[in-house]
């Protein structure tokens, strides 16, 4: 009788101390990790975009950018959240004419925002000594004049404390978003490939 009340006693005890470790690991994995979000500012950010048409090289720019990027800090292809918008009319050209041709042919008016939707980040190298920036993969839905395309490009991420940085370049098919660029005096028509040079800035929440 005396074996069997030990024995209860050990198996007790040894319940107790199972549920105090398995209780103390994941109060300490959850401590480990943390969640946090970074707003973009839109006063530190832009997208750049590049194009040809048949005599010459373009750029421009859009400043209006809102958005934002949340996940775990150490862990950063852990449930990642995010995105961002452009005021498309915040797009501008070199010249005035070309900046009015464009918010025509991307129909400013019926379609006012470019937005991206993250779908999913995978790290392709983790920062070290010499580069303090992630490589990932980002995988998302873009939306432009209405049409929703799924796309995947590389970027550089860095994470800090206080603030949230990307820069990424990703070339896009006009055709794919159903945008027929005009003829501007009638021999010079933009080519249908554009290549956009994300620079993205983001404020930490509560910081």
């Amino acid at each position: 009788m005396k074996k069997l009340r030990k024995t209860k006693t050990n198996i007790s005890l040894f319940l107790s101390l199972s549920v105090f470790f398995l209780s103390s690991f994941f109060i300490l994995s959850s401590a480990s990790s943390e969640t946090v979000r970074y707003n973009f500012d839109s006063a530190t950010s832009k997208i750049i975009f590049k194009g040809k048409s048949t005599l010459h090289s373009f750029e421009g720019e859009a400043t209006e950018i809102s958005g934002f990027a949340q996940g775990d800090t150490e862990n950063i292809d852990r449930n990642p959240k995010g995105n961002f918008q452009v005021k498309v009319k915040s797009m501008k050209c070199e010249k005035e004419k070309m900046t009015a041709n464009m918010l025509e042919d991307m129909e400013a008016d019926k379609y006012p925002t470019i937005d991206f939707e993250l779908q999913d980040v995978s790290i392709l190298k983790q920062p070290d000594e010499s580069n303090k920036y992630y490589l990932v993969s980002i995988s998302g839905k873009l939306t432009i004049h209405g049409v929703t395309k799924e796309i995947t490009f590389p970027a550089d991420v860095e994470i800090t404390e206080k603030d949230f940085n990307l820069h990424a370049n990703v070339p896009l098919s006009l055709k794919d978003f159903n945008i027929k660029p005009s003829s501007f005096l009638f021999f010079l028509r933009v080519k249908d490939r554009i290549d956009l040079e994300i620079h993205i800035h983001g404020l930490r929440e509560n910081v």
